[in-house]
């Protein structure tokens, strides 16, 4: 992995003794606490929010570094304009099989699509995805849907197999191999036991994309309402994880392709 560029800090206005810690220790610091409270962090003061803000890609990349050092290694993960990204092809591929299943996957008259830079995802586009820069790469590590198994697991995989009996949650010929300083590693992400089966059961990495590429809430009385039913409740609430960096006033509400009115939508962020 490529090396960090040097951290920012504001040098105007008030700072607090924790922005008076050296730069390179708060980065460490802030990269230690799960990504979900870093909203949390920016509405803490105005030196801090600053801080974290310039410092939003150091932060994530030493949160990967710091914390998921192996699986980091295992996706080859390299710098791009600053953030680490996946560049391993399994990621890439699991986006475009998402992209395809947004064409099959249409919603119901009522309902209308929230996205986050202002556009619904369409046949040629994703409008977040975990190859891009931005902290989207650490909440997807975060929500552990990458699977890592040993070389003990996959003989036994492969030995039940021979035998003819089913690997539960495991499809053996997905894994793939990687050699990561000198070892053998093996990862697939984790899948659901009925597997994919287009506009009824989506497996957790598509559940994931939908959690920021699109959103479907209902029109009731010309406001926008959340579903609480089922499923639905949990798709229906912008990720925490992402906030903080992406800002509210960069949400939008797109009906019919046009962004439209947007005064409900706090209510739908998060919880």
């Amino acid at each position: 992995m490529s090396t960090q560029p040097p951290y920012r800090i504001e040098t105007s206005g008030e700072r607090d003794l924790l922005t008076l810690v050296p730069p390179e220790m708060l980065v460490k610091i802030i990269a230690l606490v799960p990504s979900k409270h870093y909203l949390d962090l920016v509405h803490t003061n105005k030196a801090l929010r600053n801080f974290i803000k310039l410092n939003a890609s150091s932060i994530c990349n030493e949160a990967i570094r710091s914390r998921f050092p192996v699986e980091a290694k295992v996706l080859r993960s390299e710098l791009e304009a600053g953030w680490l990204v996946p560049t391993h092809e399994k990621v890439a591929e699991e986006e475009e099989y998402f992209r395809q299943e947004l064409n099959i996957i249409r919603p119901p008259y009522k309902e209308q699509g929230f996205s986050l830079l202002g556009k619904l995802p369409t046949e040629s586009t994703i409008s977040i995805k975990i190859t891009s820069p931005g902290p989207q790469y650490l909440h997807f590590l975060e929500h552990n849907i990458l699977q890592l198994f040993t070389q003990a697991e996959i003989d036994e995989y492969s030995w039940l197999m021979d035998k003819g009996w089913r690997v539960r949650d495991v499809r053996v010929k997905e894994i793939r191999e990687v050699e990561v300083d000198g070892r053998k590693h093996f990862f697939d992400f984790r899948h659901y036991p009925f597997g994919r089966l287009p506009g009824w059961t989506r497996e957790p990495f598509s559940i994931f994309m939908f959690s920021f590429n699109r959103m479907l809430v209902e029109v009731r009385n010309g406001e926008l309402v959340r579903h609480e039913d089922g499923w639905n409740r949990t798709r229906n609430r912008f990720p925490r994880e992402l906030v903080w960096f992406y800002g509210v006033e960069r949400l939008r509400i797109v009906k019919d392709g046009e962004v439209a009115d947007w005064k409900t939508l706090p209510m739908l962020l998060w919880q």
